[in-house]
């Protein structure tokens, strides 16, 4: 689920210039975006792949991503001012697809163990 929010964000980031002469437009794309942006907020991986030990240190992680986005988002602001708005739009819209796609080799998801009865005792096996 979070992979497909992530470029389902870019996508819609690179054709809001597209919207300009619509304001009904825009109004639908800028409330899905925060839809699919509180998708990403939730934080659903964080009970389903971390370890209860190390919980606090995965939302620590993700502080700092959040805080290293927003100075990856303003250099980039320094850096297309020259450019036009749909270029603008365009650079940071790359950027979140690429990271979108990298994001399918670095989640994985967990191996669950099922508990299984038998006649002398119970073992565990690991499913897919």
């Amino acid at each position: 689920m979070l992979i497909p929010t992530f470029f389902l964000l870019a996508i819609q980031l690179a054709i809001i210039p597209l919207s300009a002469p619509h304001i009904w437009l825009l109004m639908i794309f800028r409330a899905s975006m925060s839809l699919l942006g509180r998708v990403v907020l939730v934080k659903p991986l964080l009970i389903d792949y971390v370890k209860s030990e190390s919980r606090g240190f995965a939302m620590t992680l993700q502080a700092y991503g959040f805080v290293f986005g927003e100075l990856i988002m303003v250099t980039l602001f320094s850096m297309t001012r020259g450019m036009s708005m749909e270029q603008q739009y365009m650079v940071p819209a790359a950027i979140i697809a690429t990271l979108s796609f990298s994001m399918i080799w670095l989640v994985r998801e967990p191996t669950i163990k099922q508990h299984i009865l038998t006649e002398r005792g119970r073992v565990d096996e690991e499913i897919d």
